[in-house]
């Protein structure tokens, strides 16, 4: 019995491949518009990763349905949105020309506002003024607000 004890406890864990769904695609409507909706259909689930292996699935999301929203995913700090991001494929560029007041947190992340919270922003064309237009844009959230925080889109 002892031997046996000493031979699990000498047992180290490994990462297993787990096959079939690790995520699933939602709408906020019933519309199934924009965005699609992906969210971890169990803990643990790292969103840089899947992504990675998911590229093409998530691009063709994006141009069937304008937008997709990553919700549940622990992405909780300015390092691992810029993994996100470099997963998706994305490129994180300079922010140039602003024309809203930002605050730069980390290399090429911006806050999205530095707005009042009690005033609200209206809807725009984000860098439409811009001769060269970005493929996507990302947004994250560290800190949700505890009140309204709201980030409208549209189409």
């Amino acid at each position: 019995m002892k031997a046996s004890l000493s031979k699990l406890r000498s047992i180290k864990p490994q990462a297993v491949a787990v096959e079939g769904d690790v995520v699933r695609f939602s709408f906020l409507t019933p519309e199934e518009g924009l965005p699609v909706v992906v969210s971890p259909l169990h803990e643990g689930v790292v969103l840089e990763e899947w992504l990675a292996r998911h590229r093409e699935l998530i691009d063709e999301k994006l141009l069937r349905h304008g937008g997709v929203l990553f919700r549940g995913f622990d992405v909780s700090t300015s390092q691992a949105f810029h993994r996100v991001v470099h997963a998706a494929g994305g490129q994180l560029l300079d922010y140039t020309e602003r024309s809203s007041p930002r605050s730069q947190v980390t290399d090429k992340v911006y806050t999205s506002t530095d707005h009042p919270a009690d005033q609200r922003i209206l809807f725009h064309n984000e860098m439409a003024y811009s001769p060269c237009w970005h493929r996507a844009l990302f947004f994250g959230c560290m800190r949700a607000a505890a009140v309204g925080g709201e980030t409208p889109i549209a189409d």
